[in-house]
């Protein structure tokens, strides 16, 4: 085979592997800019939960005002008796519900931290793989070329092949041929 086309596969094969090892690293980058996105909505998710735990605590205590307003009006004590523990049980399950809503922020965006890990992950895998299949191109590749470089000498150059002549050329040599 001659020089010419074992550098032209040779090229081949280098610009072969590097796109692999740029695919990998482009899926790489895209995990990263996925896991970014994916923690930027688990913030904005956390900071929903904050406000709406307000939101809710505000709507509960303008309630429990108009309520306490109405056992005023009907001349009840709201320091003992029903409806002072009717108003403690309302608050009891207010504080639940707004701890609710500040969980299931939380697990809202613990979920999206989870995708942001798992796209980052991916993304790493997807590299390693490319990296992989630049490395395994390589050296198939490059075994063939020498392969094929060893197994069909030069017949153009007299000086490294058998020439007819009776005299053993460079192959000849190398593979001891006599």
């Amino acid at each position: 085979m001659c020089s010419a086309s074992l550098a032209v596969q040779g090229a081949g094969l280098l610009i072969g592997s590097a796109g692999n090892i740029a695919q990998g690293e482009a899926s790489y980058q895209s995990g990263l800019y996925s896991q970014r996105l994916y923690e930027q909505q688990a913030s904005t998710r956390r900071q929903q939960g904050i406000v709406e735990k307000q939101r809710f605590l505000d709507d509960s205590s303008v309630k429990a005002g108009a309520q306490a307003a109405a056992y005023g009006v009907m001349g009840a004590r709201m320091d003992e008796g029903s409806p002072a523990d009717v108003m403690a049980k309302q608050m009891d399950a207010v504080t639940r519900e707004a701890a609710l809503i500040k969980w299931q922020a939380e697990v809202d965006a613990q979920q999206a931290m989870n995708q942001g890990a798992m796209a980052r992950y991916q993304g790493s895998l997807s590299q390693y793989g490319s990296n992989v299949q630049a490395t395994r191109s390589l050296l198939t590749g490059s075994t063939r070329l020498i392969s094929s470089y060893l197994d069909k000498p030069d017949t153009t150059n007299e000086k490294n092949s058998g020439n007819g002549s009776g005299k053993p050329g460079f192959w000849d040599q190398i593979t001891k041929k006599k």
